[in-house]
């Protein structure tokens, strides 16, 4: 194991206030070696059992290959006192482990080759105990010994480290660093945005340009929310890196098959629109995060599949996706989930609640990705027939990000009052079917009152006129959501 000296740290931390965290890529064993420092001594040191967006237990703490301990600069005993677990008899105030490469379901935690470094926090990063709501620093990221420069949403202080307003917030900050990295930089929504693009790329090869597809995207969501909620927002691309994609606060991480937004213009909006929809918008099981257990919550038909709605939505107005084509992807979902025989028997609530029993987004045989895309395409159109066409499911988001972006999470009974508020009466029989019973999903009668064909192949939409379905400043509440 490579040593290395982490000078300074101590004294940085005691003049912070704050954690810090230093962490060195050792290539040739695929590790890392992290040394974290606190300045008031700690009786126990914890990894997370599970990462946010990945709802199993992984217990990270296996990961760990080795973890030694010091108070004020002299070793002491560290005892492992369960699978995510150190503690100190003496007290610590720093330790020094090496964490193996891992993977949760949608993401890399830790990925070390040549020239290239990608952290997800959770599986690298542990806290000291009573030290997760301090602020936390990471002050440098080297490859076998060298300094890189590594890409990451955190902002840096006046000492020039990265900076955290705590664990959370730390752990959910992805960093990658490579020596073949192309980084575009572009405004978008009147906030700086870049895509950081790594992993499996050819020596010399230029990537298309991301900023046509994603500034549509950005632009189209802030028009539902009216804000952007960060100052900085990162993409990371990694090409052909394998698991899928994974939401952070003020980031996403994407797998892309090649140096081209195109074709992934659905799930770069999904992971997006996560940036409000999870990662502020959340029930309250999902932040500030218990990271020992399981925290099952009872809405992921919401947070996940409606999500997947929104992704079509915002591609639809951006001009990325026509009309016809989304009406085609719904019916087609729904017609697969009516001959499920699974969907007959476990309802979107259920789905939520049991994912943790299965590995990857399936709850109870059931996808809470594909019930809960239809149930938003269901409770959107109800909203719209209700009101006339004066509201939409985007009140009911907006209002819930209200409710939620600076404060706790809400109740899961929330979203069905919502719907009664901004849909009327008739939304509460429709919610309780769709969300609680198993089996087919009510839509067809909105279908058949909003002109959906689907006798035709395939499947086209006949609009009424007389209604403003466009998305003009003039009709905010009524804008098409391309059913």
């Amino acid at each position: 194991m490579r040593s290395w000296a982490l000078a300074g740290v101590a004294a940085a931390a005691a003049l912070a206030g704050a954690a810090d965290y230093a962490v060195d890529g050792l290539t040739e064993t695929a590790t890392a070696r992290v040394r974290a420092v606190v300045e008031k001594p700690a009786a126990e040191f914890a990894m997370p059992a599970w990462a946010p967006g990945d709802y199993q237990i992984f217990n990270y703490g296996e990961k760990v290959l080795s973890l030694s301990a010091k108070l004020r600069g002299e070793p002491v005993a560290a005892v492992k006192a369960g699978a995510n677990r150190w503690t100190f008899p003496q007290g610590a105030d720093e330790v020094d482990y090496l964490v193996t490469q891992s993977g949760g379901n949608f993401s890399p935690n830790l990925r070390v080759r040549p020239g290239e470094i990608f952290i997800s926090g959770p599986g690298v990063f542990g806290a000291f105990a009573g030290d997760e709501t301090n602020r936390q620093r990471l002050t440098r990221v080297t490859l076998d010994g060298a300094p890189t420069r590594p890409v990451m949403p955190l902002p840096r202080d006046d000492a020039g480290a990265w900076f955290a307003r705590d664990y959370d917030h730390f752990i959910d900050s992805p960093i990658a660093a490579s020596s073949l990295m192309q980084l575009l930089q572009f405004e978008a929504g009147g906030k700086p945005h870049e895509v950081a693009i790594y992993g499996r790329i050819a020596e010399g090869a230029v990537a298309e340009p991301f900023d046509p597809v994603i500034r549509p995207i950005v632009e189209q969501t802030k028009a539902i929310f009216g804000e952007l909620p960060y100052e900085r927002y990162v993409f990371f691309a990694d090409i052909q890196g394998g698991f899928g994609g994974l939401e952070h606060q003020d980031s996403c991480r994407l797998t892309l098959g090649r140096l081209s937004p195109r074709g992934a213009e659905d799930f770069i909006a999904h992971e997006f629109f996560h940036t409000f929809n999870v990662k502020r918008i959340r029930e309250r099981p999902l932040g500030p995060f218990d990271y020992t257990k399981p925290s099952p919550v009872e809405t992921l038909w919401w947070l996940e599949g409606v999500t997947d709605y929104y992704a079509g939505v915002v591609n639809v107005r951006g001009g990325l996706k026509t009309r016809d084509a989304f009406a085609r992807e719904l019916t087609r979902l729904r017609g697969q989930l009516s001959r499920s025989p699974n969907a007959a028997v476990t309802s979107a609530r259920e789905s939520s609640l049991r994912v943790w029993e299965r590995r990857g987004s399936q709850g109870y045989g059931i996808s809470y990705y594909a019930k809960g895309k239809i149930i938003g395409w269901l409770l959107d159109l109800a909203i719209r027939q209700e009101t006339n066409g004066a509201k939409s499911l985007d009140d009911v988001m907006r209002a819930l990000y209200q409710e939620t972006k600076s404060g706790p999470g809400y109740e899961p009974s929330r979203i069905r009052e919502l719907c009664v508020e901004v849909g009327g009466e008739a939304l509460g029989p429709v919610y309780d079917r769709a969300v609680n019973e198993p089996g087919d999903i009510p839509i067809d009668p909105y279908l058949a009152a909003f002109g959906l064909d689907e006798a035709q192949t395939p499947p086209r939409l006949k609009w009424p006129e007389a209604l403003p379905w466009d998305n003009s400043p003039e009709h905010p509440a009524a804008a098409l959501h391309c059913h």
